[in-house]
């Protein structure tokens, strides 16, 4: 990379977190994609900003975990992002809709690791390394509903992340977590259902391809990250106030309330 392209990229990094959760957020994330800066460059590029600032990355996310999804998207594997700490709550939490051009929720699991987590690891080594998982409701700050999302986009925007709220941690057992399932509710009425046996799936072949990506790019899980580990459920667009619940069967909940 030239020194020219890296006073781009980090040009194009200082207008972003500029406009983070702002209308020009996308458009000015547009122009970097055009002129082909690479998507976890700026990705990458923001981050380093948030850390100067005071913030801190606290894990990973991953995303497009659905084959169907990936088809669409035109690319073979999931997207990763980075989690940071003024952007997770704990507890329930009321949000604000005027705060977002446009709002999307998705319920998730997700783990925190106890020990590091190397390339190479095999499944009883990644069983070992979780020590907690979580049910969460993810936000996303969406782009505008006229825009073609590709996963330039989904990647360049750190996976459309706005924040998430955490539901209470629970010992993690692989062979309790494929009896629980995760309820999502939308005004106390069950709109989906994810089997324990999905949720096992998904964290074991996220847990597996994560390091070995992040390791392509210089970076590695660590004892103490949290991973977001992808959902098979379906991101809600939402624009009217409603009230959200996710639960691990009966043993976590985490509720969200949307406000005008």
């Amino acid at each position: 990379m030239t020194d020219t392209t890296r006073e781009e990229i980090g040009e194009v990094a200082a207008r972003l977190l500029r406009s983070l959760g702002k209308p020009t957020f996308y458009e000015t994330l547009k122009e970097a994609l055009n002129a082909e800066i690479r998507p976890y460059d700026i990705q990458s590029a923001v981050a380093k900003l948030r850390q100067q600032n005071g913030d801190e990355v606290t894990g990973w996310k991953v995303g497009c975990i659905s084959s169907t999804v990936q088809r669409q998207l035109g690319i073979d594997e999931p997207v990763y992002g980075r989690l940071f700490r003024s952007q997770t709550s704990r507890g329930a939490q009321r949000c604000s809709l005027s705060g977002f051009e446009r709002l999307g929720i998705e319920g998730e699991l997700a783990v925190e690791l106890g020990r590091d987590l190397r390339p190479d690891s095999d499944h009883e080594e990644i069983l070992r390394s979780i020590d907690w998982i979580f049910p969460l409701i993810e936000v996303h700050h969406l782009p505008p509903s006229d825009w073609i999302l590709d996963h330039r986009t989904i990647i360049g925007s750190n996976g459309l992340h706005a924040g998430f709220i955490k539901g209470g941690l629970l010992p993690f057992d692989i062979d309790e977590l494929e009896g629980l399932d995760m309820s999502i509710y939308i005004e106390g009425v069950v709109d989906q259902l994810i089997s324990g046996s999905e949720l096992s799936n998904g964290l074991l072949n996220t847990l597996t391809w994560l390091p070995k990506r992040l390791a392509n790019d210089g970076h590695a899980l660590r004892a103490g990250d949290t991973v977001l580990c992808g959902t098979l459920a379906d991101l809600y667009d939402v624009n009217t106030p409603s009230k959200i619940r996710v639960c691990l069967a009966s043993e976590s909940t985490v509720e969200m309330e949307l406000i005008p």
